[in-house]
């Protein structure tokens, strides 16, 4: 089966648009995070081969080598999402006609709702990851691309937000101590990334008035 990150960007969006179950909203948070990412790294190399930024040449390096890892793991969540939403549909499809049955499928819906909890948690963890990356790189960020930089902390927060109401959605109702940890890093992560992105977003906003 072809991976999403192999389709082109217009099959892609066709497929988001269509009836079909997946991809949805978490694969779409994974890949803004990875345009997120993918911007950050764009400014960085826009604050290197200069000699204007010859003392910070090494920092923006490897602001470039950690933005484009933090790419990568997004591009892989874009995929692993719809991977475990298809895993918790064939968990629902399992036979319940008798007790074994019933049991069977029950840990395996539990299984595979945990594993579709935990991938756009590791979005949003990414998301927050690369928004205090942004906050590094915009201390020296060649200023040309200021505008780049606040696309990149926008986009990110989107992600993470995205993100956030598909680990709601599948730890909606549940009390068990694993859900609720999701729940309680997860609204503490969501907090860090609003303030963040807010903060980039606000100052290259005045910065350009």
């Amino acid at each position: 089966m072809t991976k999403l990150i192999d389709f082109s960007i217009r099959d892609y969006q066709s497929l988001l648009a269509s009836q079909e179950a997946v991809p949805g909203g978490g694969s779409a948070a994974a890949l803004s995070g990875a345009q997120g990412a993918s911007l950050l790294a764009m400014v960085a190399h826009l604050t290197t081969g200069s000699e204007k930024y010859t003392d910070v040449e090494s920092f923006y390096k490897d602001i470039i080598r950690r933005a484009e890892d933090f790419a990568s793991r997004f591009m892989s969540n874009v995929d692993a999402d719809s991977q475990s939403y298809q895993e918790v549909m064939r968990a629902f499809q399992l036979p319940k006609y008798t007790d074994e049955d019933k049991n069977a499928r029950k840990q395996a819906i539990a299984a595979a709702l945990k594993r579709a909890t935990e991938v756009p948690f590791d979005t949003l963890s990414l998301a927050l990851e690369t928004l205090r990356l942004c906050e590094e790189a915009q201390v020296h960020a060649n200023p040309n691309a200021a505008s780049d930089l606040g696309t990149a902390a926008a986009t990110l927060q989107a992600a993470a937000r995205s993100a956030w109401l598909n680990v709601k959605i599948n730890t909606k109702g549940k009390t068990d101590e694993e859900s609720l940890a999701f729940t309680e890093r997860g609204e503490r992560m969501l907090a860090e990334s609003d303030r963040i992105a807010e903060k980039i977003f606000y100052s290259i906003d005045h910065s350009l008035r």
